[in-house]
């Protein structure tokens, strides 16, 4: 994949409720509410995408996406889970690590 945009259509292509989010902050660039009951379709990611080509991409979780995130950041974050024990999942890296 070469683009955000490529990768926010592989991801809807998977079914992923996919919305872009501002590059470094995270802040949604769409109101995204009314895609925790629907996906978005080709036209929207592609529209949003030539808007905002730098977009990161956020997704919605829950019921929708069926997906939990749990978001831990730097030192204190993994000694607070340390004694918790998680099954095999994807994980991610972000910009910020």
């Amino acid at each position: 994949m070469d683009t955000m945009r490529d990768w926010a259509l592989f991801y809807s292509s998977k079914g992923l409720p996919v919305f872009p989010v501002a590059s470094g902050d995270k802040m949604p660039l769409v109101k995204w509410g009314e895609f925790h009951g629907r996906l978005p379709n080709e036209e929207e990611i592609k529209t949003w995408w030539e808007k905002w080509p730098e977009a990161d991409i956020g997704m919605v979780t829950g019921p929708l996406s069926g997906r939990l995130i749990l978001d831990i950041d730097g030192d204190a974050g993994f000694a607070s889970i340390k004694n918790f024990v998680f099954p095999d999942t994807a994980q991610v890296k972000t910009r910020r690590g």
